[in-house]
């Protein structure tokens, strides 16, 4: 069988390792392609493509586990300072490089990184709608700069 795939795989032009590759980012388009959905169930399109909201959501998942990691409040700060001395990337490649980064981080830290966010999106996917709008609407109460937008 392995054998059979082996040849099958050089006949089409790919290598082993490019099969497993291509299987990968199927796996990762349909989490993307689920996340993205219930994003937009709950808030809309306007907000899941408003880049700027996005990053500062991705910025505090970061914040998130480097706080949960224990790294103290003054060195997120002074790296926050750091990046923004430097010239602004392109996004496509920091948001690869944010997935690359938190590949290396479950693989340090022992994560299967896709049990991982597939528990989490069932953990979100369990909660209604409602419930999602009511803890941003606390977000806005308590002062949270950038709110989810919605729709």
């Amino acid at each position: 069988m392995i054998e059979t795939f082996a040849i099958a795989s050089a006949v089409l032009g790919f290598g082993l390792l490019g099969i497993a590759v291509q299987l990968r980012r199927s796996s990762l388009s349909k989490l993307q392609v689920r996340a993205g959905d219930w994003a937009r169930g709950i808030f809309g399109k306007k907000c899941v493509a408003n880049g700027k909201e996005r990053a500062l959501r991705v910025l505090e998942e970061a914040l998130e586990f480097a706080q949960a990691s224990g790294v103290p409040r003054g060195q997120s700060v002074d790296l926050i300072s750091q990046v923004y001395n430097k010239l602004g990337g392109d996004q496509r490649q920091e948001v690869a490089g944010v997935i690359v980064a938190s590949l290396v981080a479950a693989e340090g830290l022992g994560v299967d990184l896709a049990s991982a966010v597939r528990a989490e999106l069932a953990r979100i996917e369990a909660l209604t709608p409602e419930v999602v709008r009511a803890r941003n609407a606390v977000r806005v109460r308590d002062g949270d700069p950038y709110p989810y937008s919605g729709s």
